[in-house]
């Protein structure tokens, strides 16, 4: 073997040259380039007495060209063509393409702009050889990012603001002016704007991108940058009166954190107050002041939305049990009766009798809670029923003439009244003849109810606010108790004639399934949507309630016009455990029945 220079050659080793940088001489014969101490040429070229010229090289690096190019292609592309369409449509022009002077410019920017989106959202994949199955399919929450996710069309956004409109007719807590358009409000109000496109979203993917997106803008803007705004309270609202469309077990609990940051965004702007109770508190209690106090105004705006998150708040704290609701003050009542008087929008009188019921109904429940807690020191709930009777029957007797076919309003004055009959038909030291009473009264609103509910159109099912829902559960579990009640003078004929619980329920079983098909939301392999997810659990709250009916009613008929399966048995409950309402954690999966327990949990009384 012959030895290699580098071995033979004598003196100290040098410096090895780095990478790129051996002369040309090494680099030809490749040979390792040793520089020598005094830098002028390497050991090799010195022993061998030639000239050391160090290479002139750069180093080639993989460059990312395909999709760079592509995505740098297409947004010149369509940087070109919102230029021409910009400058096409100047004042004192008009477009010489007879397709695109039908509409106005702002469609096609709006359309290019979410085509210059979608293009360079991510870049182009390459596709797999043809016969090679890929190691993983990724599922959607694999790949999709709320943040990328495309904006809706120019023309799709207006249909989703128009439904909205329509929607508000249920519940006005805001007006929007015929004048705003999708993309207005998109650029002024994008919160709010998210909001309303989530809510309205016909799609279960895209329902659950928007969802976690409006969480994270709720966590940046109100927690972390402590924003407080009308835009951002407005967007919480219109968020939790249709929490229907983003409630189930797949979606994380939002009804008690989200009504107590808007609760919070109202104390903050200190809408709670009149400009005059803000004055006194700013000059008697405040230390430190900065200038002359300047009061604020009040707007309608305001006053709508203060008065409705307090509906909103007494309605999930009756369903939730475990928050309170928004302090009723007295400026709350200028808000309402001003409201009232000055009528700025037609829906306005809508707005006020659904809070002035609700008044009624909030003070019906906390007198039922009370009862539940078995506070021995106060009076119990029945004997304040006469009273609570007279103001829910004057409430609906000033209600408007055109608030009479109004199907949201007369379904929650019904449900108003059925729970203040409530404590009289639970509690067990109630004089019998007024328990019987309250039983029968409490069974004609019930059917009352549900005739409004059978006669809505499937169309208008998703227009329906989220306490209609809870409303409708609430229905079904006081009916439930009515037909197992063993109350002595109680006619179960006379029960089964007005209102049969598992006939209702099937009943109710169908009106889902045929919104199914008319809503026409677009499921996923992850979610279902709405209306067949409640269909399912609805029909599962039938076949547990069954036998535990049927032992009740005797040998009276029951209806049989559901075929049940096996698996869809469930073997009776003890007579000692009739009370409860909920389901067999059996018969669906565990996290349906944690959610429902959780929105549902205060009605197992």
């Amino acid at each position: 073997m012959v030895p290699s220079d580098s071995a033979l050659s004598p003196g100290p080793v040098g410096t090895p040259a780095g990478y790129g940088r051996s002369c040309t001489n090494c680099s030809k014969a490749k040979c390792k380039c040793i520089l020598r101490t005094n830098g002028v040429s390497c050991e090799r070229c010195h022993r061998l007495g030639k000239e050391c010229h160090p290479m002139t090289t750069t180093r080639k690096r993989i460059s990312k060209k395909a999709a760079t190019s592509r995505t740098a292609q297409l947004e010149e592309k369509l940087d070109d063509l919102v230029s021409i369409l910009r400058a096409s449509q100047q004042p004192g022009q008009q477009s010489t393409s007879p397709v695109l002077s039908g509409l106005p410019s702002s469609a096609f920017t709006s359309r290019l702009d979410s085509l210059a989106m979608a293009a360079t959202a991510a870049p182009p994949q390459p596709r797999p050889d043809a016969g090679v199955i890929p190691q993983h399919t990724p599922k959607a929450t694999d790949y999709d990012d709320p943040d990328t996710f495309p904006e809706p069309s120019l023309e799709e956004a207006e249909a989703r603001l128009m439904k909205f409109r329509t929607w508000l007719r249920n519940f006005p807590f805001m007006y929007i002016g015929p004048d705003v358009t999708a993309r207005k409000l998109q650029q002024e109000q994008p919160f709010l704007w998210l909001c309303i496109a989530n809510t309205t979203s016909i799609s279960v993917r895209e329902q659950r991108l928007l969802r976690e997106r409006v969480r994270r803008e709720i966590a940046e803007k109100i927690v972390i940058n402590q924003e407080r705004s009308m835009e951002l309270l407005l967007g919480l609202l219109a968020y939790t009166t249709w929490a229907t469309m983003n409630t189930g077990a797949s979606s994380k609990p939002f009804l008690a954190s989200y009504s107590q940051l808007a609760a919070t965004i109202v104390y903050d702007l200190g809408l709670t107050w009149s400009p005059t109770q803000e004055q006194r508190f700013h000059v008697n209690f405040r230390l430190w002041k900065h200038g002359p106090f300047v009061p604020r105004v009040c707007t309608m705006e305001e006053r709508r939305a203060v008065i409705a998150l307090w509906y909103l708040t007494s309605i999930h704290a009756s369903i939730l049990g475990k928050m309170d609701s928004l302090r009723w003050t007295s400026h709350l009542q200028d808000c309402l009766e001003i409201l009232e008087r000055e009528k700025d929008h037609e829906l306005d009188d809508v707005l006020v009798s659904f809070v002035k019921v609700q008044r009624v109904g909030d003070e019906a429940y906390k007198l039922l809670e009370r009862d539940v807690i078995e506070d021995a020191s106060q009076a119990p709930a029945y004997v304040f029923k006469k009273s609570l009777l007279n103001r829910l029957d004057d409430v609906r007797r000033n209600l408007s003439p055109g608030l009479a076919s109004h199907a949201a309003l007369q379904a929650h004055v019904l449900s108003t009244e059925i729970l203040i009959h409530l404590p009289s038909t639970l509690k067990a030291d109630v004089p019998n003849t007024q328990k019987i009473e309250s039983m029968y009264a409490s069974l004609a609103a019930m059917r009352s109810w549900y005739d409004i509910f059978f006669s809505i159109p499937a169309t208008e099912m998703m227009a329906l606010p989220f306490s209609f829902y809870v409303d409708l559960f609430k229905v079904n579990v006081n009916l439930y108790r009515l037909t197992t009640s063993e109350e002595p003078g109680w006619d179960r004929k006379i029960l089964q004639g007005t209102a049969d619980l598992l006939v209702v329920l099937d009943q109710s079983i169908e009106k889902f399934q045929q919104a199914i098909p008319i809503c026409n939301i677009q499921a996923d392999d992850e979610e279902e949507p709405l209306f067949a997810r409640a269909s399912r659990l609805l029909r599962s709250v039938r076949n547990n309630w069954e036998p535990l009916v049927a032992q009740s009613l005797g040998g009276l008929p029951t209806p049989n016009s559901q075929a049940i399966s096996s698996s869809d048995i469930y073997t009776p409950q003890a007579p000692g455990n009739s009370n409860s309402m909920m389901p067999d954690p059996s018969s669906m999966d565990s996290q349906e029945y944690a959610w429902m327990s959780d929105v549902f949990g205060p009605w197992e009384f």
